[in-house]
């Protein structure tokens, strides 16, 4: 799996029960030596969780009033850091005319920012 998981290790170990130290093989988790969850997990504390759902819900209400309002531009993310836009995995070309040229570059960039930076701005942003 992959994605965030809470910095707790009681509950790395009951969602993969056969991780000693190392990698996991089923979350994003790694213990060290001392038995610790590493900074190498994609993890997060519990008031950082916390931030990021109330920032998540706040970011919903915002994007269901502009589309109330009508604004439903397709306009997509693109990583600058991995190179692929959503638009390769998307289903639904036929329907959004996304890549047919028209609205071509036209996409919302996203920077290299590393996670810590990101929960931070959401913490700072409450």
């Amino acid at each position: 799996m992959k994605g965030l998981i809470l910095a707790d290790i009681d509950i790395v170990r009951m969602m993969d029960t056969k991780i000693d130290t190392g990698f996991s093989t089923q979350i994003p988790a790694y213990i060290d030596k001392e038995g610790t969850l590493s900074a190498k997990s994609s993890s997060v504390t519990k008031k950082q969780f916390e931030d990021l759902q109330e920032y998540t819900k706040k970011l919903i209400k915002q994007i269901s009033k502009e589309i109330l309002k009508g604004k439903i531009e397709v306009k997509p993310y693109y990583k600058v850091k991995q190179g692929k836009t959503p638009c390769e995995y998307c289903a639904y070309h036929s329907i959004c005319n996304f890549n047919n040229g028209i609205c071509k570059d036209s996409y919302y960039y996203i920077g290299n920012v590393n996670k810590d930076a990101i929960l931070e701005e959401i913490a700072k942003n409450k």
